[in-house]
């Protein structure tokens, strides 16, 4: 059983969902992510994530028309792995399409640049096996980095934050994405010690020093939210969605019903794609394609029953 703390940016709020391993991530319409493919790699059964970087990765997986495969999306930042502030901590950023080869990610790369609802989309490299996509938000920083944070934020830069402190032993012995006193109490305890103005703030040269020193650590004494030794141990790679059969008490994943490209219109020059409560990707009609009501769609309520924090 998995911890998913998922942040919604709208309405700066945190809920608290327990799934099972083969179970699909809240909000992801159409059940093209499951928890196992979530936590790839990573050892530990609790993750966190925001609400529009679940719906953006449903869009995408479920209009392109062919299961997606996710070759890494989470990990914490004291495992090993990635750049020292990479959204992969924040758990907002995706490593897809691994199993395709080269073409067809060439063509998830383009539909997803058609979408327009990532926030990155990493170049296509001379050699490309696999798609990065990710929902960052924020202004960041440092450049390509995490956004100044400080006592009264929430979301999951305050959980790699409070993940990264407490690592290092300086955390407040919490771990629930939000920025109160007792974890900028910790941030000046960190700069003090480090040569930084003690200001309780996390600007990029806190960023920078926090992230150095807690990347690819390992799991300490004073983590919390701690993996288990079993799940520490060296594993065999996590089944993919592409070919990962559900047990029989769960039901198992159906495709996703979509528009064929030959019978689709052509994409207009905003995200055009979106989908709707059967699960069926439909086109925007001309007035509904401006940001606000693209947004309200994007978050149209889902029957997820998350517990707030």
């Amino acid at each position: 059983m998995a911890i998913i703390y998922v942040y919604s940016e709208k309405n700066d709020t945190i809920e608290r969902f327990e799934r099972g391993l083969n179970e699909s991530m809240p909000y992801v319409k159409g059940g093209t992510l499951a928890v196992r493919d979530f936590r790839g790699k990573s050892c530990s059964t609790t993750f966190w994530t925001t609400r529009c970087a679940m719906e953006a990765w449903g869009i995408t997986a479920a209009s392109f028309g062919k299961k997606v495969p996710v070759d890494t999306a989470f990990r914490r930042i004291w495992e090993q792995g990635f750049a020292p502030q990479s959204q992969h901590y924040a758990g907002v950023a995706f490593e897809a399409g691994n199993l395709f080869g080269r073409a067809k990610c060439r063509a998830l790369r383009d539909h997803a640049e058609r979408l327009d609802i990532w926030s990155y989309i990493e170049p296509e490299p001379a050699e490309a096996d696999t798609v990065y996509l990710d929902r960052r938000y924020g202004s960041p920083a440092c450049k390509d980095g995490y956004p100044t944070i400080k006592q009264g934020c929430k979301g999951v830069y305050v959980f790699v934050l409070q993940d990264a402190l407490n690592v290092l032993g300086y955390g407040a012995n919490v771990l629930d994405g939000k920025f109160a006193s007792g974890t900028s109490k910790a941030v000046s305890h960190f700069q003090e010690e480090n040569g930084l103005p003690a200001t309780g703030i996390v600007n990029c040269e806190t960023w920078e020093a926090i992230t150095m020193k807690a990347v690819g650590r390992g799991q300490t004494p004073t983590v919390l939210c701690r993996c288990k030794e079993e799940d520490m141990e060296d594993r065999e790679p996590t089944p993919r969605f592409s070919d990962m059969s559900a047990p029989e008490e769960v039901p198992a994943l159906q495709e996703p019903e979509v528009i064929p490209y030959d019978d689709a219109p052509p994409f207009p020059s905003f995200v055009d794609i979106i989908l709707d409560s059967s699960m069926e990707p439909r086109f925007l009609s001309p007035d509904e394609q401006d940001g606000e009501r693209l947004y309200d769609l994007l978050l149209e309520p889902v029957e997820e029953k998350g517990s707030a924090e």
